[in-house]
């Protein structure tokens, strides 16, 4: 049976597979060297080579044709920035102020292989990161008084970059005070709140030490293409090489495309017919923060968690069921999450692509013919088209084979 590849991310995809090499980049011109230290996460040699060649790509042949200058450069340094820090809890307004060196020289270093830009504003992130981790667990060894009258503002996106380390402390204080009163309510002793939230944050911090080079090169890359086009992703070999296996075969589960969002596994499109787009009960921009398996299996907090860990509780074998705590994606601080039981089936991909029908309407007394052409998901067969066949799989020749199938059934 031919296997067909469907793109969940519609209109286009960079997919780099086999740019594995670590060897110079001779006759590449970069800007002066940047010198990191020891401790920080450095550009290998590959990725400022595939950094220019997608550079290249995107500025020529790319459908958009979008200049790379200063207004493209500051446009991929808010992305990157938001990326790393969208509610603005790690980075100071000082950290900000020296960035923006990079603001209107990102799109030279595109077009250099250089990737200062993208490795120095993570380490400096990584750094502020490591800082909340250690005042975190400070915070948690304390005693929390809740009979003190004390407001804050848990979304921050739009707020004002803290001025200094003390504004970021009682943020993060009042955050983490919210979250053991959440689960106050929620019916569990302070002692066990206070230590499930610890092992949270433990665990956010040792997935936090395990982003490796390829991972900030992706967001990197990706704070690029979406700047230029939001339906054009960059993968790394390893999730390019992990979408292709999946998007091959069917696949057994919930039927969801899951992404990473501040520290929350949030679910970024349901697959029509699959189990959680029927239940109803599961909407794009919801987050997961727990995983049950079976009737009563204890539920396993994944808040911190790296989205393909989470997809290793969520997916099982056909007719086995799943539960979930769901917190909406628009849910306030005092929302609870809720809990959806999902029974998991074969995704059949198969029954994803495109299908078309006639549908006849009175028009002024008379019947009239509308062709229907109806488009559930993006796909096409990638190895099909590398090896040339005339009949690969794809939603272009699908549509394209319907609408002349509907001229002559017209």
């Amino acid at each position: 049976m031919k296997k067909v590849l469907f793109a969940l991310i519609p209109v286009s995809m960079l997919v780099f597979l086999s740019l594995q090499s670590n060897s110079s980049s001779s006759g590449l011109k970069f800007s002066q060297e940047h010198h990191f230290s020891a401790d920080d996460l450095q550009p290998t040699a590959t990725q400022k080579k595939v950094e220019e060649l997608v550079a290249q790509i995107l500025a020529n042949y790319h459908y958009r044709r979008v200049p790379l200058n200063d207004s493209l450069s500051s446009k991929v340094f808010d992305a990157y920035i938001k990326e790393l820090d969208g509610n603005k809890v790690f980075f100071l307004e000082s950290d900000i102020k020296d960035l923006e060196k990079y603001r209107f020289e990102i799109d030279d270093q595109l077009q250099k292989g250089d990737l200062t830009a993208a490795y120095d504003i993570y380490n400096l992130y990584n750094k502020r990161s490591k800082e909340r981790y250690k005042n975190v667990f400070t915070v948690l060894g304390k005693p929390f008084d809740f009979k003190v009258d004390e407001s804050y503002a848990p979304n921050r996106e739009k707020a004002a970059w803290a001025k200094d380390s003390k504004e970021l402390d009682d943020y993060w204080r009042k955050d983490i005070k919210r979250q053991i009163l959440d689960w106050k309510i929620g019916g569990k002793a302070d002692t066990t709140a206070v230590r499930e939230l610890t092992e949270r944050f433990k665990r956010g911090e040792k997935y936090a030490n395990r982003t490796k080079s390829e991972d900030v090169f992706q967001i990197y890359m990706n704070a690029f293409t979406e700047s230029v086009d939001p339906h054009t992703s960059y993968m790394i070999p390893k999730v390019s090489a992990q979408f292709n296996q999946e998007m091959s075969q069917s696949l057994e589960g919930i039927g969801a495309v899951l992404t990473l969002e501040n520290d929350y596994v949030t679910i970024k499109e349901t697959m029509p017919g699959g189990p959680a787009f029927k239940s109803k009960q599961i909407n794009p921009k919801d987050r997961i923060v727990g995983v049950a398996q079976g009737e009563n299996g204890a539920f396993t907090d994944i808040v911190g968690w790296f989205t393909d860990d989470a997809v290793k509780l969520i997916r099982g074998p056909k007719g086995t069921t799943v539960r979930l705590k769901i917190l909406a994606g628009n849910a306030t601080t005092s929302d609870l999450p809720k809990e959806v039981k999902l029974v998991r089936e074969k995704i059949k991909l198969e029954e994803q692509t495109a299908k078309k029908e006639i549908l006849k309407v009175n028009k002024d007394g008379r019947e009239v013919k509308l062709g229907l052409i109806t488009i559930p998901m993006f796909y096409r067969d990638f190895e099909g088209a590398r090896n040339n066949e005339s009949d690969f799989k794809s939603t272009t020749a699908d549509v394209k084979r319907f609408v002349n199938e509907l001229k002559t059934e017209s």
